[in-house]
């Protein structure tokens, strides 16, 4: 199977469970999701922010970043080198709602309406945590992920909207597979 394929069925996957999960406990977290214009400016504010940190991390001398940078490039040029714009969407959209709805959706709101909004701040943590095994890959890409899933829980937090979070996750990740995508290198001849 192809990694498309893979990308479609993993991500997706995850979105799917979440709704089923939330349908089977009576938890519809979907319906928090809001088209309003002011989630459009909240979605354009958030995303700008995490395109700004993007490069801001770029420009750091560390090493552990650089690191990070060559895995993900590596990944996006060995299995992402024929796909077009359509692809990238598809791919982007499918992780921001998925990853969202299981961790932001079913997680991250299920537990803090099944124990209480008190519990919200412990519950991000503890969701950002898990978001975060879920994306290590390094050290610093787990504390990376941990940050950004905080990022997202606030979002969802301060907005009360799950399609703002969600849909800074998709354009974020878009944004980057395209930038690394448009800096390939051409092939040697």
């Amino acid at each position: 199977m192809n990694f498309f394929k893979q990308a479609v069925l993993f991500e997706g996957g995850l979105g799917v469970i979440a709704v089923a999960a939330g349908v089977f406990f009576g938890f519809p977290f979907w319906q928090r999701c809001s088209f309003i214009g002011e989630a459009f400016l909240q979605i354009a504010a958030a995303t700008a922010a995490t395109i700004a940190v993007y490069f801001v991390l770029g420009w750091l001398p560390f090493e552990c970043l650089r690191k990070i940078d060559r895995i993900v490039r590596e990944i996006v040029q060995r299995e992402m080198s024929g796909f077009r714009l359509p692809h990238f969407v598809v791919i982007a959209a499918f992780a921001g709602f998925g990853e969202e709805f299981f961790f932001r959706g079913l997680l991250q709101d299920g537990f803090t309406e099944y124990l209480g909004v008190a519990k919200q701040i412990p519950v991000l943590i503890a969701v950002s945590l898990l978001f975060a095994l879920a994306h290590n890959i390094t050290r610093t890409y787990f504390v990376l992920a941990f940050l950004i899933s905080l990022y997202f829980g606030f979002l969802l937090l301060y907005t009360e909207n799950l399609f703002v979070p969600a849909a800074v996750h998709g354009l974020y990740d878009l944004f980057v597979l395209l930038y690394i995508n448009r800096q390939r290198k051409p092939p040697a001849l």
